[in-house]
């Protein structure tokens, strides 16, 4: 059975509403404090991929490949739709990029610039726009350690139930 959570739901509306203010307060510099103010409520992106982390680690999956294939669908084809969109638009309006980072945010592998900014910015070229984006990369790789963790647990539960017998 699956049940909801209040606790999750609540949390999960105070990163949202935490998230609209800091971009929200991002725009607006005469606000006293703003930088400090925008660094505290981006906290909601980390609530947010702690959320996540917590309720995959609670399931078990049994069909990885499935798995995989269903959360790279949920995420990876919105983005690449709205990448098709803002690149064509961009293209329109005569503000070229490159394409290797137009191949890099068509693979949702943009966020790797926001891991590591003095490695990657070599390679891709931030789409200002499209940087709200970074955390679908972030997102997908969790996604990506989540069987392998699954795996290291369960290895581990019955190595420590093996040795109470």
């Amino acid at each position: 059975m699956n049940q909801r959570s209040h606790s999750i739901t609540c949390l999960r509306v105070l990163s949202m509403i935490l998230i609209v203010l800091c971009h929200s307060i991002s725009y607006y510099t005469f606000i006293p404090w703003s930088a400090h103010l925008n660094q505290f409520l981006s906290v909601g992106v980390q609530v947010f991929l702690l959320i996540s982390g917590y309720l995959y680690g609670r399931g078990t999956i049994t069909n990885y490949r499935q798995w995989i294939y269903g959360r790279a669908n949920r995420i990876w084809l919105p983005v690449a739709i709205v990448v098709l969109v803002d690149v064509s638009l961009m293209y329109l309006i005569k503000i070229k990029t490159d394409l290797f980072t137009f191949v890099m945010y068509l693979l949702n592998l943009h966020g790797l610039l926001f891991l590591n900014w003095f490695f990657f910015r070599r390679f891709i070229i931030e789409i200002k726009n499209l940087g709200p984006l970074w955390f679908t990369t972030i997102i997908m790789i969790c996604y990506m350690i989540v069987p392998l963790l699954q795996y290291i647990y369960q290895r581990v539960y019955k190595a420590t139930s093996n040795s109470k017998n």
